[in-house]
């Protein structure tokens, strides 16, 4: 009993701090990654996520600071991936066996790739000074 109590008190003084605190996301870093994602959901197939993705991307845009040039030129990036790769598919089994597109997932994982990674680290780079300065 008196190792359980001392157990529990070590896990409670103890275990929040081995936890590393999150930095939370910069407001540009939002901006950029809520982009990608809305401009690719904007690419769907689905209307209701069509609208979704191009209602996100202009809102992101509208209160967004900086050269809009720089939005259009990551979400052609996102386009050109779209068009080299298109939505993954899930592959179901059984006699009525359809694919199902995904492109949440699609849209979830386009941060990652390679060209979109490296439109992010360009379009940061350019957007940084004009984000510092409405802070």
């Amino acid at each position: 009993m008196r190792w359980t109590s001392a157990l529990i008190a070590f896990a409670v003084v103890v275990a929040p701090s081995a936890v590393p605190a999150q930095t939370p996301r910069t407001a540009l870093e939002r901006d950029l990654d809520g982009f990608v994602m809305a401009s690719c959901l904007a690419k769907a197939e689905n209307p209701a996520l069509k609208e979704q993705g191009d209602a996100w991307a202009g809102a992101v845009v509208q209160r967004s600071h900086g050269d809009f040039e720089i939005f259009k030129t990551l979400g052609k990036v996102v386009a050109d991936e779209l068009a080299l790769t298109g939505f993954g598919v899930a592959h179901r089994d059984g006699p009525a066996a359809l694919d199902l597109p995904l492109p949440a997932l699609t849209c979830a994982e386009m941060r990652d790739r390679p060209a979109v990674r490296r439109a992010l680290q360009a379009a940061r780079a350019k957007l940084s000074p004009a984000y510092r300065a409405f802070k």
